[in-house]
């Protein structure tokens, strides 16, 4: 089981639920084949309650929080979906970077291994083109995991959350606003995935992989007249 989180990602900027650039290529192609659900809205507007929401099949309110520290967590009495595939014989590995592995207290429950994609002191200069680096750690794994047992990988692949940034190729440029900079973070992301879809086919182990690819939350543009996330609930 591959699942592939990736921040930031509004739904009505894919390319294949309707969107008029060709943002995504690589889940395109995976849509073809795929269960599209078109109708699936976060819990939160924020990472802090919509991942943890995620993992454990609860909304945020029904969940047992641990608010012991600065930035609160999961508590230990939650049953994680690692922990679920960890007591059912899988592997568990996370690809995460240091928000996730630092500030979200218990989200490792379960987790055999936390493979960080970079440190905390190095986030002004990688957040931004962290991708490539999750998605190399992720097939690192791949390549040395025990093939004796079934795996659960969960690849946080961060580059389209602000700042946003314009990437060349293997992205888009669409301009310099800040929709177009966002616009080009997220056919930066979705190149690096498609690149890990692709060792999966290329090793044969597509057809017997399941394969989600979800976000946290959505970003707003003014449309209800502020930017980014975390600050009121709308539909983008």
């Amino acid at each position: 089981v591959l699942v592939v989180l990736m921040d930031a990602l509004r739904a009505d900027h894919l390319h294949f639920l309707g969107y008029d650039r060709e943002t995504t290529p690589q889940l395109d192609l995976l849509a073809e084949e795929a269960i599209v659900a078109e109708r699936a809205y976060s819990q939160s507007a924020c990472s802090r309650k919509s991942i943890p929401s995620f993992f454990t099949g609860r909304y945020p309110q029904y969940m047992v929080w641990d608010t012991d520290r600065r930035y609160y967590g999961i508590d230990e009495e939650n049953l994680t979906l690692a922990e679920f595939f960890q007591a059912n014989g899988y592997q568990t590995v996370a690809v995460v970077n240091a928000w996730l592995k630092d500030r979200l207290h218990g989200f490792g429950q379960g987790f055999d291994e936390y493979l960080s994609v970079y440190s905390k002191k190095d986030w002004k200069k990688l957040s931004n083109k962290s991708s490539p680096i999750a998605v190399v750690r992720a097939i690192e794994f791949l390549e040395h995991r025990n093939e004796d047992q079934p795996f659960f990988l969960f690849t946080y692949l961060e580059d389209a959350h602000h700042p946003y940034k314009s990437h060349g190729p293997p992205a888009q440029n669409f301009g310099t606003r800040a929709k177009d900079r966002y616009d080009s973070e997220i056919t930066y992301v979705d190149a690096w995935a498609g690149f890990l879809f692709e060792y999966l086919r290329q090793k044969n182990l597509w057809d017997d992989t399941i394969v989600v690819v979800l976000s946290d939350h959505g970003e707003e543009f003014k449309e209800h007249g502020k930017s980014q996330h975390c600050k009121q609930l709308y539909v983008e």
